[in-house]
């Protein structure tokens, strides 16, 4: 009865392997010494107070030897059973902290997509106080136009036992505008059935702007490319006046051929020859 209640099976089968074998050879002896004392002496009261006195022995013993042998495995169970605990206890805080120190949004939902629990960090980077008034939200409600959509696919993908990924704008509690790059995957049970949804969203906000910024710079660059006039391949251009013959065929000045089909203005002067010779003249 005692093995029963506080030990286990594997400490039962060790001690029935242990004491089994002790109790019938004890009873096999306490049978030969009464058989030896009836055939000795003859008298059946004599016989019947010797078998008493065994019994009472013999069960002392053994119940003696059984609360030792039990009580050592009752305290080794029960140490090996706070180790147990006391390991469980450890990472459980260990995974809490990791949880705790995270930069990103974690949240658990139920299969349909409720929201069922969100991690400090995650309730920082929202600016929620009372996570409460968010507790068996649809996880849909934080979306808003073709966003809903994107996160209800990624919610189906993820309830088929599929990875779900995307990207989408929600504003903070307060209305601060954030971009978050989402993942959710399921959270499955021992046979590897889905049971929760595990949803990690990370702040994107200041990536997505750069990237914003960074379209924002090429186009100005193509726009400002397409406005530059470049001058390029063969010109016909007369060896005597030195005009230049343009795609009409008609003959221009140089100056204002290279004007009219590039960016470039001229400033007129005189060159130190041709003022000598306009000063001469």
């Amino acid at each position: 009865m005692l093995t029963a209640i506080f030990v286990g099976p594997s400490v039962r089968s060790r001690l029935m392997r242990y004491f089994l074998p002790i109790v019938i050879a004890i009873f096999l002896l306490q049978d030969l010494l009464s058989a030896t004392v009836l055939k000795e002496s003859g008298n059946p009261a004599l016989f019947s107070a010797v078998t008493v006195v065994l019994t009472v022995v013999i069960m002392s013993f053994v119940i003696g030897r059984i609360s030792k042998k039990v009580g050592g495995e009752i305290d080794r169970a029960i140490l090996e059973r706070k180790k147990a605990e006391e390991e469980l206890q450890k990472s459980s805080a260990f995974n809490q902290s990791i949880i705790d120190s995270s930069s990103d949004c974690i949240k658990t939902l139920d299969m349909e997509g409720r929201l069922q629990f969100m991690s400090p960090g995650g309730q920082h980077l929202l600016g929620i106080n009372d996570f409460g008034k968010y507790l068996n939200v649809s996880y849909l409600d934080f979306w808003k136009g073709s966003d809903s959509q994107t996160a209800f696919d990624a919610l189906s993908d993820v309830q088929q036992g599929r990875l779900g990924r995307f990207q989408s704008f929600c504003p903070t509690e307060n209305g601060t505008p954030k971009w978050w790059d989402i993942v959710i995957s399921p959270i499955r049970n021992a046979e590897g059935k889905p049971v929760r949804l595990l949803a990690i969203s990370r702040d994107i906000t200041e990536r997505r702007n750069a990237e914003v910024e960074r379209e924002k710079l090429i186009v100005e660059l193509k726009n400002a490319l397409a406005k530059v006039k470049t001058l390029s391949g063969m010109l016909p251009i007369c060896a005597s006046c030195k005009k230049i013959r343009n795609d009409n065929g008609y003959w221009e000045d140089v100056a204002a051929y290279i004007t009219k089909n590039s960016d470039v203005l001229f400033s007129h002067g005189l060159c130190p020859d041709c003022e000598k010779r306009h000063l001469m003249s």
